[in-house]
């Protein structure tokens, strides 16, 4: 929980998720905004020189020049009465925002399996490396009573060479463990942005959670209903479908309240001082006529867009089931190998000490033991990736189904210890 908290905080991809939901929010305010009023203000003040020589309004031989100030300002109001095109796009934003919300969604539920992954990897880095550490050991011990017994004339020297060629395998896979580790941490790190030198474990006796519901049934019924990408892509269409009526809606007459407010102050000129002022208010409609096709051909292609996102909600819902199944399908093999391989390590474990008797009164070779003791530590390490497949299957399995949540990263949380 504390990586993936840490996560939400700090992983990249997923703030930029986050700020492109806000940047998302905006396109409400902003259609919002078309609807309102608007008000604006014009203000200018010129010193102007003015000359004329000649006529000048019916007199004639007029030679002069004259310099004075002059002020004037606009006040501007216009109110939207009936836009559909405006109205629409109120509506479309709100079902924007809705499909950024679900896209939000599927972010932080692609970052929970992101830290669950990067987490259960790193476990698994350090349960190999922990297994090959002690596989080391034993091929040492064993090389031990092999030098020993070969000193005493009771073991061959190809049997010496074979256990001495087992000490450097198992020293070399330590040291690739050892490194897989350091790889695992950086990639934990590169999701968090925190470099963690120790995280709680899955302790070997921890019971693992049952799918809830077992059968594959309702867990398929789940994702027609919840999978996020689905979800998406529905209210895509629905989008599209209100991208076709704006399209449309620029066939229909606009409808404006307009006002207005003129002053105007010369002291001056070759016509006089004056003072204007002038005050109006009324309505202004807008009907278009032909605008050379472009309305007609904005329709088409907003339908052609609609039919794509029809087509790709089929898509998206093949996907979800097949996601769904996969992930079910996963978790039920991680689990059969889970229970497999208990009982494989249990009986590697007492062949292990079969041939361990048998190497002592002689009947078998080390290299037979070897063998053996090469088996139990692969069947640990199968065992301990399994529990962690079995794991991550079942958080992408109510991924696919749309329905994961921080509770159950808590139900993992819960079988783990430091």
């Amino acid at each position: 929980v504390g990586v993936y908290l840490r996560a939400l905080d700090h992983n990249p991809r997923y703030q930029a998720a986050l700020a492109d939901y806000r940047a998302i929010l905006e396109l409400k305010p902003q259609a919002t905004g078309r609807l309102l009023p608007r008000l604006g203000l014009q203000a200018e003040y010129k010193v102007v020189r003015q000359a004329v020589e000649g006529d000048f309004f019916g007199f004639t031989d007029i030679d002069r020049s004259e310099t004075f100030d002059r002020l004037a300002f606009s006040v501007a109001l216009s109110q939207t009465v009936f836009r559909r095109d405006a109205f629409l796009g109120l509506e479309r934003a709100e079902v924007e925002i809705g499909r950024a919300r679900l896209l939000l969604t599927d972010a932080r539920h692609q970052l929970m399996i992101g830290a669950a992954e990067a987490y259960f990897g790193l476990l698994a880095a350090i349960d190999n490396a922990r297994f090959a550490t002690a596989q080391q050991e034993a091929v040492v011990r064993q090389l031990d009573q092999t030098i020993g017994r070969f000193e005493s004339g009771i073991v061959s020297e190809a049997d010496l060479k074979a256990v001495q060629a087992q000490v450097d395998i198992t020293a070399a896979d330590e040291i690739a463990a050892r490194n897989q580790i350091e790889i695992a941490r950086t990639r934990l790190e590169l999701i968090t942005g925190t470099l963690y030198d120790h995280i709680a474990r899955l302790p070997d006796e921890a019971r693992l959670p049952m799918l809830d519901p077992e059968a594959l049934e309702p867990w398929l019924e789940r994702a027609q209903q919840h999978n996020i990408a689905l979800l998406a892509q529905m209210v895509g269409a629905r989008i599209a479908e209100l991208d076709i009526d704006i399209a449309r809606s620029q066939h229909l007459p606009t409808l404006d309240i307009i006002g207005s407010h003129v002053y105007f102050d010369a002291d001056g000129g070759i016509s006089g001082a004056r003072k204007d002022e002038d005050s109006r208010i009324g309505l202004v409609v807008n009907m278009p006529i032909f605008s050379g096709g472009i309305t007609e051909s904005r329709v088409r292609q907003a339908r052609a867009r609609g039919d794509r996102e029809m087509l790709m909600i089929e898509n998206e819902r093949a996907q979800a089931r097949f996601d769904t199944r996969s992930a079910y399908l996963d978790a039920q093999t991680a689990k059969a190998r889970v229970d497999a391989l208990r009982q494989a390590v249990a009986s590697a474990r007492a062949a292990e000490d079969s041939a361990q008797v048998s190497f002592d009164v002689g009947s078998r070779t080390a290299a037979d033991y070897l063998s053996t003791v090469r088996e139990r530590y692969r069947a640990e390490r199968d065992l301990s990736l399994a529990r962690y497949n079995y794991l991550l299957s079942m958080l992408k399995l109510r991924k696919a189904a749309g329905v994961l949540t921080v509770a159950d990263i808590d139900l993992v949380n819960l079988r783990l210890q430091r």
